[in-house]
């Protein structure tokens, strides 16, 4: 706390410990505790989701996998003969996580066995999204290819809610 005296000199003023502050909470029947998030599930595992997978998804991935380069552990390309009127097909995945500002608190003050009040939104927020093939980052699989290539990312960083030019 800072207050002024009558000169409207600063003058400041012992507040309370963070020991006082949690004594308090304590005996107002406040409990440090884990907060628990809530389930999450993505439906991998409903039947129709099975079935297009099994029925459908990898079948069409097993029909390519004669034209799908391959790599060995040392990423040099493993040599195989290319099926007649096919062109080679390199196998690239897309990956994203979002992250959120009010993701990161594990322990709040939860009164008695209330329900912790969080905020209602998830805060500001950053995707990032980028490109990964079976030896790499897209960029850098790219630029192994072709010595004369600069370096440019295949990574994008997306911000919720604000516009960046």
């Amino acid at each position: 706390m800072v207050e002024r005296n009558s000169e409207n000199e600063v003058q400041k003023q012992k507040g309370i410990t963070a020991r006082t502050a949690r004594r308090w909470l304590k005996k107002l029947g406040f409990n440090w505790r884990d907060v628990k998030k809530g389930v999450y599930v993505d439906g991998h595992e409903r039947d129709d989701v099975v079935k297009y997978q099994q029925n459908e998804f990898l079948p069409q991935l097993a029909a390519l996998q004669p034209s799908i380069v391959e790599w060995d552990a040392e990423l040099k390309r493993i040599p195989k003969e290319l099926p007649a009127g096919e062109k080679w097909k390199i196998a690239v995945t897309h990956d994203e996580s979002t992250f959120n500002a009010n993701d990161g608190q594990h322990q709040i003050w939860i009164e008695g066995k209330k329900q912790p009040l969080r905020p209602k939104g998830k805060g500001k927020g950053i995707m990032v999204s980028d490109f990964l093939t079976p030896i790499g980052r897209l960029a850098s699989m790219m630029k192994n290819m072709n010595e004369n290539m600069d370096d440019q990312p295949s990574q994008v960083k997306f911000f919720q809610g604000v516009i960046h030019a």
